[in-house]
């Protein structure tokens, strides 16, 4: 049995924004572009088919939009450019490279017009992530590079960790491992500087891959139990957070 993919609860309102796009626009939604947004984050696989064919959403599916729609009362029918990388990063993970790649750059270009430096640094780093998976390193590299420079100028400390962690796995693919070694490392004490176990015990991991790979098998080793232990931390605390108390009589 296959491993049920994954989406984040941004990536379905993503979804969901570009749903209500097309519709303005009088298009029909792609296929997968339903399949997301009629789901909840979680197990795609069993996410509601309520979505028609015609690419006309379920009501509820245009309840919280939010702002994330920009002036679409006003005819300006364009969708904010991290909302749009979002819905890239989910077709990524559903291995449509293709339409991941074109949503993401319209995205870049949509960020780039507006002057848009985080949407910027968002695009490029999930332009980057696509590039990795489809082994164009160099042009990962490139993303990922851009991304960390524009995230350092805003002092987005949480996209400096996403961009290293992008350039650590691109760098680790080319070989360049002393280069991968140090991107993991910073991104992991940047991590634990915002205390964010999830994203420390994914650049563990990644610190273990390039020891691993370096020889340096009993380094990896402890980067990797480290990644353990992070991991269980973020499983105790999320469900210390979801925990709902039980009401006193």
């Amino acid at each position: 049995m296959n491993k049920p993919l994954t989406v984040t609860s941004e990536q379905v309102a993503a979804a969901k924004l570009q749903i209500v796009l097309d519709r303005k626009r009088g298009q029909a939604s792609s296929e997968i572009v339903r399949r997301i947004a009629a789901t909840t984050s979680g197990n795609v696989g069993v996410a509601s088919r309520s979505a028609s064919v015609a690419g006309q959403p379920p009501a509820n599916l245009v309840d919280d939009t939010g702002g994330q729609v920009v002036e679409l009362s006003t005819g300006h029918s364009h969708v904010n450019p991290t909302s749009l990388a979002n819905l890239a990063d989910a077709l990524r993970a559903f291995g449509r490279h293709d339409e991941a790649l074109a949503t993401v750059r319209q995205a870049h270009r949509d960020a780039s017009e507006r002057h848009d430096r985080f949407g910027e640094s968002k695009t490029l780093r999930v332009l980057g992530t696509t590039l990795n998976q489809l082994g164009r390193y160099k042009e990962a590299i490139d993303a990922h590079s851009q991304a960390l420079l524009i995230a350092r100028q805003l002092g987005h400390l949480h996209g400096e960790v996403e961009s290293l962690i992008g350039l650590g796995d691109a760098w680790k693919e080319e070989g360049r491992l002393e280069e991968a070694l140090d991107a993991f490392q910073r991104a992991a004490d940047f991590a634990h500087e915002l205390d964010s176990p999830q994203t420390e015990a994914e650049t563990r991991v990644g610190l273990g891959r390039v020891l691993q790979t370096m020889g340096r098998h009993d380094e990896a080793l402890t980067q990797l139990r480290k990644a353990l232990d992070l991991h269980q931390k973020f499983s105790e605390r999320t469900t210390e957070e979801t925990s709902t108390p039980v009401p006193e009589v």
